[in-house]
């Protein structure tokens, strides 16, 4: 078969990919993946059906699918942001997006040549019949007493082989299997169908197999022995795997039913996986146990058929390529958790890794993953006690990378408890074994960590300087940049203030992290690039980010994320003036905080809530607000500014005064061009009110015009749109208050440039009109407009209609 896409032909007959008929050369399991998406272009096909078909009974991460990914990608000239032939499906798997025309290959045959009347000889078979021998009458009267003797023989053959064949008892080529009703212990009454439903499905599953037949269910409920045996389990002990199910019994059974195996199994439930234990009756002897793990008891189903049919499993079980035990069911939940942990289902890799610490406690790899989880979960003390007590693990130094990965997952433990001297020497120490261990990938991830807490305590030019050194490891390794590093560059510039060199490093980390199916981190990447375009004043293109971000959150169940991502959205609703949403998430990002029980995020929600209490004027509620988040002042984003603005509706100078000051020291502190840029737009703000306010610095004593120009000119070169929106809008408010209507007019044309589609151009256009003409139609046309987005009113809109309706 021949499959075209776009520039592309696969040839399966030939297994070449072409390019505008140019033979490309790709890796045999590349050009597997690009065909079995091709064939299945229908629909998304799962990862793990991917890994099993790829990688047929071995285990191996998600990183390596991936990989493979990426470079059926390259192959195809595609990309992960806008694809034309390979699209990830975000927690799923693949799909092939191309349109596909399928035609059959041209098969290549040696014709004979035809003659023109078919029914004459040919001229071989002229020379052939010519070369025959012939027999003569002599020849044959020499050979006549020959045939009598040859048909004798043939028949006493023939009666040898029939009188054979009838003597002998039959056999059936295929097993003849009994799967006794599953001893079913999980509560849940939606499972209660699985003790006959396992082995059913199991049967239908093997209808087609000439290996193994297993008997009916049916007919094993007629049995009188099964009935007697069901009947006893209700007394039994429930934790007893095969409650009264002794050798005589299963003898006895298999007799009855002609059976030659009987498995006999326990279902149990571990968080949010199923375990099945089971046993294969085979002789008189003592059978081993067996262990299967999957999601639902249809995937178990799916698991027990292959076993069945895959003999060479039992009784002695092969070991896994990349094997931790000699137990394969250990084996297989670690590298499912190993698994589900990369596509960020923190929870149930937990529960897998559980099971696997609970059958062999004393193993490394499993106890350290574990440990992994509760560090991802936030569980930072749990964290802490089980990485301290791996450290004590006998076997550690034996164990390769052993010490060196654990102290990394510690450092990081101590940086996100903010016990940031412990963490730089857990990473000082795992920094140095990785050298030594010649591991350039986590000497690289550490050199990311190392540069995160310099970035947390606004050493910019350290951080850049591990980042840098995280980047160089890699490439020395012919490894790819991850989006990590990118990420933390990209939130160095942003704290800087350089916002599109931040967006750059940003749209680099989201890339990465989306072809590598890391949907956590890529979420988290979108949503760092909403503060960018909230400040850019690109607000709808924020909100979309944030609710693509959203779905993804409620997908891994991350109850921090949500808060984050609610807080986020509260944010730019409010700066979009659309406060009754901006109060809403606000709200929703406050519950998470509190059932996270995490103080700063309280803290953090508050101090939204208050300056949306802030937006609406009502400023007792404010102030409470604001005091009970301040005091997390460095979990918050330019907190004293809007104590500043607090201060200035309350027209207390001397406030206004003391926050400004305290609010360029605390940006300076943190190297933040954008905070110290926004305190000194509200300044200006609270100064052209009417009333003239000093401190002591040297920049307080500009006159009014430079401070101005001041502001406008490092608010363009930042590219702090939404900043400098909102100061000419301050501006035209001035403008409007000493009736410099011209002014004003001059402004909002330059606001009206930037940001078009915000709706508080609108309305100031509204307003300019009604200064302008004065009619009673624009009192009209503002109110019906702001009606039809259904928003609550800003305190800026209440005060111009206001002003309005005085004209």
């Amino acid at each position: 078969m021949i499959y075209s896409f776009g520039q592309f032909e696969l040839d399966s007959r030939k297994r070449e990919i072409t390019c505008d008929k140019q033979l490309i050369k790709v890796q045999p399991r590349v050009y597997k993946l690009i065909l079995l998406l091709i064939d299945n272009s229908d629909r998304a096909v799962d990862k793990n059906e991917i890994q099993d078909l790829i990688w047929p009974n071995q285990i191996v991460s998600e990183t390596s699918l991936s990989r493979l990914v990426m470079k059926a990608r390259k192959a195809l000239k595609d990309s992960s942001e806008s694809p034309q032939y390979i699209k990830t499906v975000h927690g799923f798997g693949f799909q092939c997006v191309a349109t596909i025309i399928r035609k059959e290959s041209k098969i290549e045959h040696n014709h004979t040549p035809v003659t023109a009347n078919p029914e004459a000889p040919s001229s071989l078979e002229i020379k052939n019949a010519k070369e025959k021998p012939v027999f003569k009458l002599a020849h044959y009267r020499k050979l006549r007493w020959f045939v009598p003797l040859f048909i004798t023989t043939l028949i006493i053959i023939g009666s040898v082989l029939a009188l054979s064949y009838y003597l002998t008892p039959t056999t059936s080529v295929a097993e003849r299997v009994v799967i006794l009703p599953v001893i079913n212990h999980i509560k849940d009454k939606e499972h209660n169908w699985v003790s006959l439903g396992i082995p059913s499905l199991v049967n239908t599953m093997l209808e087609q197999s000439k290996q193994v037949e297993v008997v009916d269910t049916k007919l094993l409920l007629r049995n009188k022995l099964i009935v007697k045996w069901m009947s006893t389990q209700s007394h039994s002990d429930s934790k007893t795997a095969n409650p009264i199910l002794t050798n005589k019994l299963l003898l006895s059974l298999k007799a009855d039913l002609g059976a030659t195996k009987i498995i006999y199994s326990t279902l149990e439930e571990q968080g949010d996986i199923l375990i099945l234990t089971y046993s294969i009756h085979q002789n008189t002897t003592q059978v081993p146990s067996y262990k299967l793990s999957a999601n639902t008891p249809t995937q178990m189903a799916k698991l027990l058929t292959e076993k069945l049919i895959d003999t060479e499993t039992h009784p002695i079980e092969k070991l896994a390529t990349h094997s931790i035990s000699v137990n394969q069911f250990v084996n297989t939940l670690y590298g499912k958790g190993q698994s589900l942990l990369l596509q960020g289902q923190t929870q149930k890799a937990r529960d897998l890794f559980k099971v696997a610490v609970s059958e062999e406690p004393e193993l490394f790899w499993p106890r350290y993953s574990y440990a992994l989880t509760s560090r991802k979960l936030g569980k930072w003390k749990l964290s802490e006690q089980e990485l301290l007590s791996l450290l004590k693990h006998p076997e550690i130094k034996m164990i390769h990378r052993a010490e060196s990965r654990t102290r990394n997952v510690l450092g990081f433990v101590y940086y996100r408890l903010k016990q940031y001297s412990k963490a730089l020497t857990q990473y000082d120490i795992a920094f140095k074994l990785s050298a030594t261990e010649n591991d350039p990938a986590l000497q690289a991830g550490i050199a990311d960590n190392v540069g995160a807490i310099y970035w947390i305590q606004y050493q910019f030019d350290d951080a850049r300087e591990w980042l840098t050194k995280a980047i160089a490891a890699r490439k020395t390794a012919n490894l790819e940049v991850t989006g990590h590093t990118y990420n933390l560059l990209g939130l160095i510039e942003r704290d800087q203030g350089n916002l599109l060199a931040a967006k750059e490093q940003l749209m680099k980390s989201a890339k990465l992290f989306g072809e590598a199916g890391m949907l956590r981190d890529h979420t988290m990447a979108q949503i760092n690039l909403s503060f960018i375009d909230q400040h850019l004043g690109n607000y709808q293109q924020a909100l979309a980010r944030l609710k693509t971000s959203e779905r993804s959150f409620i997908q891994l169940n991350e109850q921090e994320g949500l808060g984050f991502l609610n807080r986020r959205l509260g944010s730019v609703y409010l700066s979009m003036n659309n406060l009754s949403l901006a109060n809403q998430h606000a709200q929703l990002a406050l519950e998470h905080a509190k059932k996270i029980n995490s103080p700063a995020r309280v803290a953090q929600s508050k101090f939204l809530l208050g300056q949306i209490s802030l937006a609406q004027e009502h400023i007792p509620q404010a102030r409470l607000l604001l005091l009970e988040g301040i005091a997390f002042e460095d979990e918050i984003w330019a907190p004293y500014v809007q104590m500043m603005r607090l201060s200035k509706l309350e027209q207390d100078k001397e406030a206004v005064n003391r926050y400004y000051a305290r609010a360029i020291q605390d940006s300076e502190r943190k190297g933040d061009l954008l905070a110290k840029l926004y305190a000194e737009s509200i300044y200006y703000a609270a100064i052209v009110i009417g009333q003239e306010y000093s401190v002591d610095k040297p920049v307080s004593n500009l006159p009014l015009e430079k401070r101005n120009q001041a502001i406008m000119a490092q608010a363009r070169g930042l590219n702090a749109r939404a900043i400098l929106g909102n100061h000419l809008i301050t501006l035209i408010d001035a403008d409007l208050s000493h009736h410099q209507l011209t002014k004003a007019t001059t402004h909002f044309q330059l606001l009206e440039q930037l940001h078009p589609n915000w709706q508080t151009v609108h309305s100031l256009n509204y307003l300019l009109s009604q200064y302008d003409k004065r009619e009673q139609s624009k009192i009209t046309a503002m109110e019906a407009f702001k009606a039809s987005r259904q928003e609550t009113w800003s305190s800026n809109e209440q005060r111009w209609l206001v002003k309005m309706r005085s004209l």
